[in-house]
């Protein structure tokens, strides 16, 4: 059982913490991209934007997407949806290299390709970054970045722009191979199962479809017909062979 409990100093706590006070145990932190990210010192407080609304927070993704709206930086412009008010949480958030550069807003509940800083989409938010200046201060500046794909989604990425797919399936497909990536070798094994699984009980489900169609119907009674006629031959030749006399018995 995890420890909940907030640490002594406030400014220490953890990504894991702020998310455990407050979804308690509906978080679950286990690929890859969540514990990265729930280790991380949080830099804000998952403010809502409708206190009232429950979140779905067993869903692999959208945990990644709160952790990150947690250690990730504010975008300094909002992304088109945010701006309008969309979104579960009051910031814009953006986790540099992550998310396919959408801020985590649009990536809760599989929708960062409509974000404006998909990296689909061409348009990147600034990302502050300390520089060191010949005086020997630090200054803060912002620079145009552009968040790379992960070498894993890279290529089934791009090609899924290209097969004609409508866009709600084209975003489940990048929604999947994100998801896949950060998976452990356990559960891609499990993933595996489960999709086997599936397959069967959808073939199944076809074949039983296919029965009560015309063809269907019609080959089922071929096949009953071949059935009933070989059990007829076959009991014909029992028969004979029951009917023909002994052999004599050589003495």
């Amino acid at each position: 059982m995890p420890d909940h409990s907030s640490p002594e100093d406030p400014s220490a706590r953890t990504a894991a913490d702020l998310a455990y006070a407050a979804y308690g145990d509906l978080v679950k932190i286990d690929s890859a991209l969540c514990k990265k990210l729930a280790a991380e010192t949080a830099l804000r407080e998952p403010t809502q934007r409708r206190v009232d609304q429950k979140l779905n927070i067993e869903r692999r993704s959208n945990v990644e997407a709160l952790l990150a709206h947690m250690t990730g930086q504010a975008a300094p412009k909002p992304c088109k949806n945010c701006h309008k008010g969309h979104g579960p949480w009051t910031q814009c958030v953006v986790y540099d290299g992550q998310m396919c550069g959408s801020c985590t807003n649009c990536w809760f509940n599989a929708s960062g390709s409509r974000c404006t800083f998909h990296e689909n989409n061409h348009q990147q938010p600034q990302t502050l970054f300390a520089a060191t200046v010949t005086s020997g201060a630090n200054l803060l500046f912002s620079q145009p970045t552009i968040a790379q794909p992960s070498p894993s989604n890279v290529n089934l990425s791009t090609d899924v722009n290209h097969w004609g797919l409508s866009e709600s399936t084209k975003q489940l497909i990048t929604q999947t191979i994100t998801d896949v990536s950060t998976f452990s070798r356990r559960d891609r094994f499990l993933a595996r199962i489960e999709a086997a699984a599936k397959e069967l009980g959808m073939r199944i489900a076809e074949y039983e479809e296919f029965l009560r169609t015309p063809e269907g119907i019609a080959e089922q009674n071929a096949a009953l017909d071949r059935d009933r006629a070989q059990n007829r031959d076959t009991q014909a030749t029992e028969a004979s062979m029951a009917d023909a006399p002994a052999d004599d018995v050589l003495t």
